[in-house]
């Protein structure tokens, strides 16, 4: 299985991009991006996959995915 590029699409100049996601999984493709990725995680527990890293996340963790 390959990763899947993602771009961050902007009609206008930005240094960065806000999105909140409200569902039971987020990110369930294996995927790759240029730009630093900063996840809050406001509810919830699991397993997070970046790059050759495996880790755990809970409820107020700040997740830095280069």
């Amino acid at each position: 299985m390959q990763p899947l590029l993602l771009k961050i699409e902007s009609k206008v100049s930005q240094s960065f991009q806000i999105r909140k996601d409200i569902r039971p999984n987020f990110y369930s493709t294996w995927h790759y991006h240029e730009e630093l990725e900063l996840t809050l995680i406001l509810k919830g527990s699991g397993t997070w996959f970046a790059g050759d890293s495996i880790g755990q996340f809970s409820a107020g963790d700040l997740v830095n995915q280069i």
